[in-house]
């Protein structure tokens, strides 16, 4: 018997963000002053069913209409407000267990990526680079996160790059990774001891040297897929050897939402290298 493959409607019913799916709603036009491109990004989907368009579609069309509905994008008392900070709050979201871990690697990476073989099999995977620029896209917020600014300060360190710049979604959704959870991350690290200090201290001198750079776009929160990458994005992937893909969300973005379509080999179309996480 041929393979099924999971539908539209399921794949959104399992949505990372667990949003309240309810059939038969229909994708319409953002409303709003600032809109950008997204009239452009969501117009091939306008008047469809958003359970019979790919999940991440749907996701992102959500995502941006909940922001609308709430005046993100307009000045007042809601204007470019995180309603979701109160569910990031930063103890929680790193507890002392994590920041250890920020510890365990500063004083012995070696040891560190022994035990955590995941990030240890990610630079093998990338040695080869040394000496050119890199990017690394963050999804989520949380362990996630830690684990890039740890990958981020070893390949600095080393000098397997000369440049990284870490990319991270424009606007807030549930547990999405934006510049300003990276900035509270920072602060947290900053209060987790001398060895943790000292990390974060490292960080700013990469960021003071330009060889850390802290990115956002507004594509990152679009509807659109790897195959509709934003011609600006095209320009700085094409400056870049590597680009590093973390979490299951860019795979998902990767390969449009097709679970049944491996991932290797996907992103040939782009103009760098793509590195992502195993499946």
């Amino acid at each position: 018997m041929p393979a099924t493959h999971p539908s539209p409607l399921t794949l959104l019913q399992q949505n990372q963000f667990g949003l309240p799916v309810e059939e038969h709603q229909l994708i319409m036009p953002i409303e709003g002053s600032v809109i950008g491109k997204w009239d452009i990004w969501l117009e091939p989907w306008i008047g469809q069913d958003w359970t019979r368009v790919p999940a991440w579609v749907a996701e992102a069309w959500y995502a941006r209409k909940y922001l609308s509905d709430r005046n993100y994008f307009e000045q007042g008392e809601s204007h470019l407000v995180d309603f979701w900070a109160a569910e990031k709050v930063v103890e929680r979201l790193y507890p002392v267990e994590i920041l250890d871990q920020i510890a365990e690697y500063f004083q012995n990476p070696e040891t560190f990526f022994a035990n955590h073989i995941l990030l240890g099999a990610l630079f093998n995977k990338i040695r080869s680079h040394q000496g050119g620029k890199a990017r690394i896209l963050t999804d989520f917020c949380g362990q996630e996160l830690v684990e890039n600014l740890i990958f981020t300060h070893f390949l600095l360190k080393s000098e397997v790059f000369s440049e990284i710049s870490l990319d991270f979604y424009q606007f807030p959704f549930k547990q999405l990774a934006t510049t300003q959870d990276y900035y509270q991350l920072l602060t947290r690290i900053f209060q987790g001891g001398v060895v943790c200090m000292q990390f974060g201290l490292e960080l700013n001198q990469f960021t003071l040297n330009q060889n850390l750079k802290i990115a956002t776009h507004a594509w990152w929160n679009s509807p659109c897929f790897f195959t509709q990458l934003d011609t600006q994005l095209q320009k700085m992937y094409a400056e870049s050897s590597l680009v590093l893909l973390r979490g299951k969300l860019s795979r998902r973005r990767l390969c449009e939402d097709r679970p049944q379509v491996s991932y290797n080999n996907l992103g040939s179309y782009l103009p760098c290298q793509i590195i992502s996480d195993p499946e």
